[in-house]
């Protein structure tokens, strides 16, 4: 596993998510310590690896990567205002997130998905 202090900063693939195709540059070595996926696509025996863009035709929810992003860099899954969004019965963004973990081979996203899903259910009942 890489520590923080082997990322390689300056190598960065560009990814591309949702029907309205949202570009996002990241740090390839950070997405591939959290993602089986990202590993297998970044390779340089894959085109993606080797043309550094990745197509994430899977993912439905540009919002949900952004925040899948934040996942990578700061081991925190914060999710903006859902709080208010669960009371009313609303359950898919976490929902979004607990897929797009799956598609991305990113089982502790996943894991962490299901217990947000678990304690805003209980919560608002």
């Amino acid at each position: 596993m890489l520590t923080s202090t082997s990322y390689d900063h300056n190598d960065t693939i560009t990814v591309i998510v949702g029907e309205e195709e949202k570009h996002f540059t990241v740090h390839k070595d950070t997405i591939c310590v959290k993602s089986k996926f990202f590993r297998a696509a970044c390779s340089d025996h894959w085109l993606e690896g080797q043309q550094k863009v990745v197509r994430l035709t899977g993912a439905r929810s540009v919002q949900a990567f952004q925040t899948y992003m934040d996942w990578t860099y700061t081991n925190e899954l914060v999710v903006e205002n859902l709080t208010t969004r669960t009371r009313h019965g609303d359950h898919d963004y976490i929902i979004e997130l607990y897929l797009l973990g799956d598609i991305l081979e990113d089982v502790k996203i996943r894991n962490r998905s299901l217990q947000l899903l678990d304690r805003e259910i209980t919560t608002t009942g």
